[in-house]
């Protein structure tokens, strides 16, 4: 999705490692643990979120940014033989065409809901709006010094600063200094200084339908069905079909069906 937005348009062809564990039955499929399984190499960590922008290279990023991809390739082989034995393979060509189809959806940010980072359902409307504003002086000075926002402060810090100067508590986080913490306190005096008409309202959420007791009865029926499936194949029962999916089957019959892929249609064999 970011190359996409970026330009340069969506890979011909995607090979998941993730997805293409799970299929063959992994019940560790994050990297570093496959690797540790495949190769016996045992992966640092603690680097995604370092400062990849310096130069030189640190040796230790070095290090990291090599392992990130030097077994990717072997890596796939040894997954794509071991689907192909399975009969699986076309499995993950579905999963990753879809990935890539939805990679190329573009969606307008909402300013909204853009700055609703993790944490931030549980402030009070006044902290919400002081996060709301923390969350766009963090984007400019991200902008301004071309680096990720993260870099500047983290969304577990921008929440908790927005509660705090809620409750009165004026610290600034720390690392902040000179006029980087003037331009956030602006910020943060700016927001609290607001009438409360312009506090965020808090966003609608979506009832789900409840359903009957026999359409319970049916994700009842469904569920043992995906997971007789699941077991016989040893693989995670929500790669057929998650909870959600059942009950839209249930609900929406042809249509709630459709969300799933094909193969996954075919192990779970319809609706009744």
């Amino acid at each position: 999705r970011m190359l996409y937005r970026l330009g340069f348009g969506t890979p011909s062809k995607v090979f998941d490692t993730m997805i293409a564990a799970r299929l063959a039955g992994a019940t560790r499929y994050g990297y570093a643990a496959l690797v540790a399984e495949h190769f016996e190499v045992t992966l640092p960590k603690g680097q995604q979120k370092a400062n990849w922008a310096q130069r030189p290279l640190a040796p230790a990023l070095a290090r990291y940014a090599r392992n990130d991809t030097h077994y990717l390739l072997p890596l796939a082989e040894r997954l794509e033989r071991r689907l192909t034995d399975l009969g699986r393979l076309p499995w993950l060509e579905q999963a990753c065409g879809r990935a890539g189809a939805a990679a190329r959806v573009t969606r307008k940010r909402d300013p909204e809901t853009e700055w609703r980072v993790r944490g931030s359902h549980v402030l009070e409307a006044r902290a919400s709006a002081v996060l709301r504003a923390l969350w766009h002086w963090r984007e400019g000075e991200a902008r301004s010094v071309d680096r990720p926002p993260f870099h500047i402060l983290s969304n577990a810090d921008l929440v908790d600063a927005a509660r705090r100067l809620d409750r009165g508590d004026a610290t600034t986080p720390r690392g902040l200094r000179g006029a980087r913490r003037s331009r956030f306190s602006h910020a943060a005096d700016g927001a609290l200084a607001l009438d409360r008409a312009a506090w965020p309202k808090r966003p609608a959420v979506k009832a789900r339908p409840r359903l009957t007791k026999g359409q319970e009865k049916q994700v009842a029926a469904l569920r043992q069905r995906r997971d007789t499936r699941a077991e016989a194949l040893a693989i995670d029962a929500e790669l057929i079909a998650p909870r959600a999916a059942l009950e839209r089957i249930v609900l929406e019959g042809d249509d709630g069906l459709a969300v799933l892929l094909p193969w996954q249609q075919s192990l779970l064999g319809g609706r009744d």
